[in-house]
């Protein structure tokens, strides 16, 4: 059956066929680093790529990374409370620690948490100049974790703002960016200052609120060599403090958290004649802890990475590789551990202007990781993407793909008796045909080997014996109307099978998603936005009189509204009411999620 389906797919590559699953058509000319480790055009590159701009941000009103990702297709997001609370990222059907997270290209993965996901609450906003997301298995080029995909949160490296912001819950925010450049280089400094007093993060919300507070401060410089070579150095800071519930009782004032995290490091490039050499050394340091009525717990962890990659255009070919070497160490109140690998990566891509009517684009990558606890592996990627010449905006693409996720070091440290854990391995592939960007239309595909399960009995750590396969659609549509300042999105994602095949549920992840945007622009200065948001049952688990068991979550439709003024060149206004008939939902159970917020802000540029 596989067979004839993924001939089916050939078939039709070949009649047809390229861009994107989220059918961002006009930004194929945009620059991304996430599909192939360089700066690339959407359009030179076969990974599925969504690009969400700071243009969108704004008009969006967007308040949080998880925000933004939650208004994707394929992407679903739960939470523990109000700000700062721990949050994990679904994509396609796969669970948190699947997604890996990067920022300004380097990887954002805190060694001290359970499932090696990344601390996103704690990323503040407001200096991302775009977010790129690469769906798909990305393991042939960014190694473990890039299961489901990679998100590469890129900020802003010139223009000078300071801004302003209030809202519900007490919540007062203010930031700047200032930088400038010279023939011998540039530097950019911003920072932000966060504060709310939030509700409660158990129900019912308005117990005893979770208040929140988080100071962030970022750093880069490039100093040009000459006119072909130049080296950065950056730094990025956040210091965060916060209030959690995790008894049963929202009342509670014993529950508190800290979050620091440094990443800091030096890079340097030399591009000349169709050459590019990337290096790079970094170090995230992480330190938290959690009070509660039990004690304090101390979470150490440090991922320090070196890399170097190369790539050379050669006419319509391209070659790439790189070396890469990682070391992940975790110092804990309960365990204490580390390891490294060692990884080697190739890459290939040819562009033809024109094969079977269609102009089309071959990229394939290879990578070989060398761990000291684990079994080696091989991944790659492959992908092929056409754009239809009989019929121009008629376009296809499709990626076949492999993926491993490694034990986190609290997993590896906590194996059930006679266990030794393997990493996860997945295979997969999907498939996208679409229309300019009125249609486009995504089937994804993945096996997972060796699934890394939680013995609820014993809270140790083991492999399932049988693989666990999730498929689903993804559909998204875009139309700006002529006559009218008007345009309007829609995404739509729908997983098969929210279980495995013995019945054990996908926790948090809901069969049915949906988002619609709707944007109307009165002027060139005004902006005013709409958009519902649909998500369907989930399935959670609870503790029942101590006894895990499976629940159901309802389904939820919420009603965002944005208003943006641009007042002149320098100043802009904007109002975002959130949530605006004040829905009561849980995305975990048992948990507050935010009532109608609305809040203002003001941005002066110069």
């Amino acid at each position: 059956m596989k067979k004839r389906v993924l001939y089916s797919l050939s078939t039709l590559l070949l009649l047809t066929l390229n861009t994107n699953a989220q059918g961002v058509y006009k930004l194929k000319d945009i620059t991304v680093t996430a599909s192939d480790r360089f700066n690339t055009k959407v359009s030179d590159t076969t990974a599925n790529v969504v690009v969400i701009t700071g243009e969108d941000i704004e008009d969006r009103g967007y308040k949080s990374i998880e925000e933004v990702l939650s208004n994707v297709s394929g992407f679903s997001v739960s939470s523990n409370g109000g700000a700062g609370a721990n949050s994990s990222v679904y994509l396609r059907g796969f669970g948190s620690g699947n997604v890996k997270f990067l920022l300004d290209g380097v990887p954002l993965s805190d060694p001290t948490d359970p499932s090696f996901s990344s601390s996103i609450p704690n990323v503040m906003i407001s200096n991302v100049d775009r977010i790129e997301i690469v769906k798909g298995a990305q393991s042939g080029l960014w190694g473990a974790d890039a299961v489901a995909g990679v998100v590469n949160i890129v900020t802003k490296s010139n223009g000078n703002y300071l801004y302003s912001e209030y809202g519900k819950y007490s919540s007062k925010k203010a930031g700047f960016g200032i930088g400038s450049s010279c023939k011998a280089g540039n530097f950019y400094i911003s920072g932000d200052y966060y504060k709310t007093n939030g509700f409660s993060a158990l129900l019912p919300r308005d117990a005893e609120a979770d208040g929140y507070k988080n100071k962030r401060f970022n750093f880069r410089a490039s100093l040009n060599i000459d006119k072909n070579s130049k080296v950065d150095i950056f730094h990025n800071n956040i210091d965060a403090n916060g209030e959690y519930d995790s008894s049963s009782n929202a009342n509670s004032t014993l529950e508190k958290f800290t979050f620091k995290e440094k990443l800091y490091g030096i890079g340097y490039n030399y591009s000349k004649n169709g050459f590019e050499l990337n290096a790079k050394a970094s170090r995230n340091d992480i330190k938290r802890d959690y009070t509660s009525s039990f004690g304090i717990s101390d979470f150490n962890g440090k991922s320090d990475r070196y890399s170097i990659d190369a790539k050379k255009i050669l006419g319509k070919h391209m070659v790439s590789g790189g070396l890469e070497y990682n070391r992940y160490s975790s110092s804990t109140t309960y365990s204490k551990d580390s390891y490294n690998n060692k990884a080697i990566w190739a890459g290939y891509g040819y562009s033809f202007d024109e094969l079977l009517g269609a102009k089309t684009l071959f990229n394939a990558t290879l990578r070989y990781d060398k761990f000291n606890n684990f079994k080696n592996k091989f991944t790659y990627r492959v992908g092929v993407k056409r754009d239809c010449k009989f019929l121009p905006g008629l376009h296809s693409g499709f990626n076949v793909y492999s993926a491993y996720k490694t034990p986190s070091l609290y997993q590896f440290a906590n194996p059930m008796v006679g266990i030794e854990l393997n990493p996860e391995s997945t295979n997969g592939f999907e498939f996208t045909l679409g229309y300019k960007r009125v249609l486009n239309i995504t089937y994804f595909y993945a096996k997972t080997k060796d699934t890394i399960a939680f013995d609820g009995g014993s809270w140790k750590y083991y492999n399932l014996d049988y693989n666990i396969k999730r498929k689903g659609i993804e559909v998204s549509s875009s139309y700006n109307f002529e006559k009218l300042p008007l345009s309007i999105r829609f995404n739509y994602t729908h997983i098969f099978d929210v279980e495995d095949k013995k019945g054990n549920k996908f926790y948090r992840v809901p069969k049915n998603s949906a988002n619609l945007f709707v944007d109307y622009y009165p002027t060139d200065n005004i902006t005013i936005g709409a958009n519902i948001q649909y998500v369907g049952k989930r399935s959670d688990l609870a503790y029942i009189n101590y006894l895990p068991t499976d629940v159901e979550l309802k389904s939820y439709t919420l009603v965002n509204l944005n208003y943006r003024q641009t007042i002149n060149k320098n100043l802009s206004f904007s109002i975002s009411a959130k949530n605006v008939l004040n829905k009561k939902y849980e995305s975990v159970k048992g948990y507050s999620t935010a009532g109608r917020e609305i809040s203002a802000r003001v941005e002066y540029k110069f």
